[in-house]
């Protein structure tokens, strides 16, 4: 019963590796994360972000010119639940 067992994981395992869909999932998550490290790093200091050429010269917008703290609850908050004055 074991041997059948090994038999099909090592199939499977055979069929995953050649597979596309694993690796471009790894790489998908891979650059998800890699944007997010990227925001929080200009949320930091965008101004070190803009000497460093990771920005533009002069920030042209008001979103542009919107910085916030460059944490992860700050990151997952919703903009309007800051000013919302709701009573629950």
């Amino acid at each position: 019963m074991f041997g059948e067992i090994a038999a099909a994981l090592w199939a499977e395992l055979l069929k995953v590796r050649r597979s596309k869909v694993p690796w471009v999932t790894f790489v998908a998550f891979t650059m998800a994360g890699l944007v997010g490290g990227f925001f929080m790093f200009v949320l930091q200091d965008p101004d070190r972000a803009r000497s460093l050429g990771l920005l533009g010269g002069r920030p042209s917008s008001p979103a542009e010119r919107q910085t916030g703290p460059a944490t992860s609850p700050s990151s997952l908050r919703s903009p309007r639940s800051a000013d919302c004055s709701c009573s629950a």
